[in-house]
């Protein structure tokens, strides 16, 4: 036993020079934390102990989210995910979180273990990333915007072009055309029609969505 207790100890020692560790009772109220709680936190120990866990809630995640975790510890299933907290001072960091239930001899839960890694840097390169490439995306729809509105607008005056001359000669000459030539120039004239079609269509379809409203959504 005394082994054993010694093993936990030297256990505990490594977990908390690594991790932000927090020990509730199922009340969610707080029972233990170590140091780098209270470090990544700002709160001091007697601060926390005694209160839950609302205290570092940073509001970023639904109550959905949180009840998930209590539905799932309190099942006897460890839970395990990313975590948006909220420092003293206002300021936010993210911990990979894993929550483990004790249950007592008669297998009933009646505490909890959280177990975080600060992983704040990770997930503000990640956001850092995500931004740069949002910035990216809005600029290239930028250009194929400048490219289909150039393109539909140079592709319309050669069409114009062709399509009046063809009417000014059908016009000059359609007496002296039989109906070979005729029908030569219907197609010409539903050609044209077509093509300019086309190009205004390319023209709208690059418009699309530029008068809505732009909302988040999940």
């Amino acid at each position: 036993l005394v082994a054993k207790n010694q093993e936990l100890s030297q256990f505990k020692d490594a977990l908390d020079q690594i991790a932000v560790v927090a020990i509730t009772d199922n009340n969610a109220v707080i029972k233990y934390v170590n140091d780098n709680f209270c470090t990544i936190s700002q709160f001091s120990r007697e601060e926390i102990i005694g209160n839950t866990d609302q205290m570092v809630r940073s509001g970023h995640h639904p109550i959905s989210f949180h009840k998930n975790i209590r539905e799932t510890v309190f099942s006897g299933k460890p839970w395990f995910g990313e975590v948006k907290n909220k420092a003293k001072d206002g300021s936010f960091y993210w911990t990979q979180t894993a929550i483990v239930p004790f249950k007592n001899t008669a297998g009933r839960i009646y505490e909890f273990m959280a177990i975080k890694l600060d992983i704040t840097q990770r997930k503000e390169a990640e956001e850092l990333l995500a931004s740069k490439y949002v910035k990216t995306l809005e600029h290239k729809n930028k250009e194929l915007e400048q490219y289909s509105y150039i393109a539909s607008h140079d592709l319309q005056e050669p069409l114009r072009t062709i399509t009046s001359f063809s009417d000014m000669l059908f016009a000059e000459y359609a007496d002296k055309l039989d109906d070979q030539a005729k029908q030569i120039f219907s197609y010409i004239k539903q050609a044209t029609n077509r093509m300019s079609t086309l190009i205004k269509n390319l023209l709208d379809y690059s418009r699309i969505g530029h008068q809505e409203e732009l909302t988040k959504v999940d």
